[in-house]
């Protein structure tokens, strides 16, 4: 069975004239795409790395090597899936060759305030941030780009360069081992009240 093509949407449509644009000597308009991504790009980075300071200087090596090759993107995808596997091999590829430790969370020195039973949205997304940040590498990336980034399935395999069929079988996975992290974390935040 065929699936019809889907219509490049109008941000598909705006991104082909000004990544045409760029290829063709404007280079000023580049800053549209990054503007348009860098938080994204960001979130990826850091959920990824755990550093801050260093994921905008990985965020930037990405944005050079997008903007280097940009002349090889050919619009078989959207520019930002093709970006965001851009920003998480340059992540990976750099705590590769660092061999960065998995940072281990040991201060709790969050203040827990429930109000009625409920988790106050701030709260709720330190812990969801501190549940993500004990994950490993492709677990936060995938519950970041799924969840967080709001990818589909299709873009998350295509970041990912694994299969969709793969994807919610990791994802599944993933979403359990958070469910259980974010357990242990709540657990230990109710015995420091």
């Amino acid at each position: 069975m065929q699936w019809a093509a889907s219509k490049p949407s109008m941000i598909e449509k705006e991104e082909k004239i000004l990544i045409t644009a760029v290829i063709n000597g404007e280079q000023q308009k580049y800053s549209i795409l990054v503007d348009r991504y860098k938080d994204y790009s960001f979130s990826i980075a850091v959920k990824i790395i755990k550093d801050h300071p260093l994921a905008e200087e990985i965020v930037m090596d990405a944005f050079i090597k997008a903007y280097q090759n940009l002349h090889k993107f050919n619009f078989d995808s959207k520019f930002s899936t093709w970006l965001y596997r851009i920003v998480v091999n340059t992540t990976l590829s750099y705590k590769r060759k660092t061999k960065l430790p998995t940072e281990e969370i040991v201060d709790y020195d969050l203040h827990l305030s429930v109000h009625n039973t409920a988790l106050e949205d701030q709260d709720r997304s330190k812990f969801i941030r501190l549940a993500i940040d004990k994950l490993s590498d492709t677990d936060a990336a995938l519950i970041t780009l799924f969840y967080l980034n709001e990818c589909s399935l299709i873009e998350v395999g295509k970041i990912m360069s694994i299969p969709v069929s793969t994807v919610k079988v990791k994802l599944f996975r993933a979403r359990k081992r958070m469910a259980r992290m974010l357990t242990e974390i709540l657990q230990k935040e109710t015995i420091l009240l």
